[in-house]
């Protein structure tokens, strides 16, 4: 989808296999990516626990030594398009997923203090599409349709961040 939209697109990697949160920042750095999108299936001990979820990396939210050191470093800037990267991927996925007819529960958009998100040194987001925990959720994430729904949805999202929709 994005491709298709003139954007490159750099998986860290295309089958399940491990590599670790180390191997997946040094992959965005070497790239040289303008965007760091990292997409999972979240779970729960609780069975009722549902959502679609965005987190990013807020370094306002953090101590002020955090803030301070963000400010010589940068970070405001990429914390503030972050932010906006997140809100556009959230809402628009969950607008996209609506005008399909699926229900999706809003999680929300959060502020977490991922490994990755920091080490990445672009903006980005990680993205919990629902939770293989939770049956309703499990069920629909079974069906193609539905992953294709939320991976045109996260797509117009990045697209409208980029200017390119």
């Amino acid at each position: 989808i994005l491709c298709s939209r003139g954007l490159i697109v750099r998986y860290t990697r295309r089958s399940d296999t491990w590599i670790t949160l180390e191997q997946r920042a040094d992959k965005v750095r070497t790239n040289k990516a303008d965007l760091f999108i990292s997409i999972h299936v979240n779970a729960n001990p609780s069975e009722g626990v549902q959502g679609f979820e965005t987190y990013y990396l807020d370094v306002s939210r953090t101590s002020a030594s955090t803030r301070l050191a963000a400010v010589e470093n940068a970070l405001r800037d990429r914390s503030r398009a972050t932010r906006r990267l997140a809100r556009n991927v959230h809402e628009t996925t969950l607008k996209y997923l609506r005008k399909k007819n699926y229900r999706t529960h809003d999680g929300g958009i959060k502020t977490a203090p991922f490994h990755v998100l920091r080490r990445s040194g672009v903006p980005g987001v990680l993205i919990e599409v629902g939770y293989c925990t939770n049956k309703t959720e499990a069920e629909r994430l079974a069906v193609d349709a539905y992953r294709a729904s939320i991976a045109r949805g996260i797509a117009n999202g990045i697209l409208i961040y980029t200017g390119k929709m």
